[in-house]
């Protein structure tokens, strides 16, 4: 009776750090990384590369790997944040409580490995931009989130990278992809000030000087 009952306290234990895992690299988000990826493909570029097996495959490594950067960025932001998000996201946060800290490091250096050896198998340009990417994410996460608009400003960046990607795996490059990716960068710009605005409490308490926090609520809404 005893086995059973550790039997099923192992399956629910297992299952709690499945799901706080893909919480953790936040699932959703990386669909969509891959969608709007696989739709600048299909609809912005000139290339068909869709009509050759090698070409679909280097699209599929090129995906794969925006999509393992994006989820080691998420998991290294949440590493660095912990104390952060227990006050502004209390019973949410997955780092050290159900998933230890260790773990989080190695998923975090696993996923970007995988990064760099899908993107070896696209071509250079994808490689350099995917270790840039890595790199900037660890400093973002590390540094740069806690500094007014320089932050916001690295997340728009790297956001629209991701969507020009595609282009340098097939050129030439439009004028319709570039506009796309100036609006992803600016949405997102101003998606990532808002998040300021939600997380002032934390970011606060903690020393961030986000731009909320060093101009005040008034006229980052006016922004």
């Amino acid at each position: 009776m005893a086995k059973v009952e550790k039997g099923k306290f192992k399956k629910i234990r297992n299952h709690q750090r499945l799901l706080a895992f893909l919480r953790l690299i936040r699932l959703p988000n990386l669909l969509m990384i891959g969608l709007g990826q696989l739709l600048v493909g299909l609809i912005l570029l000139e290339n068909r590369w869709w009509l050759e097996v090698h070409t679909v495959q280097q699209f599929a490594f090129l995906i794969l790997a925006t999509m393992a950067t994006a989820a080691g960025g998420y998991i290294i932001n949440d590493y660095y944040d912990v104390k952060i998000d227990v006050v502004n996201r209390p019973g949410k946060v997955v780092v050290g409580e159900i998933i230890t800290r260790r773990q989080t490091l190695f998923l975090h250096f696993l996923l970007n490995a995988l990064a760099i050896g899908f993107a070896y198998y696209t071509n250079h340009q994808t490689l350099f931009l995917v270790i840039f990417c890595i790199f900037w994410l660890w400093l973002y996460s590390n540094r740069l989130k806690r500094l007014a608009l320089i932050g916001n400003f690295s997340v728009a960046l790297i956001t629209s990278i991701s969507l020009y990607l595609p282009s340098g795996l097939f050129p030439p490059t439009n004028i319709q992809l570039i506009l796309f990716c100036l609006f992803a960068f600016w949405i997102s710009l101003i998606r990532e000030i808002v998040k300021d605005m939600e997380d002032m409490k934390g970011d606060g308490r903690h020393g961030c000087r986000t731009l909320p926090i060093v101009w005040g609520l008034p006229k980052t809404k006016s922004l």
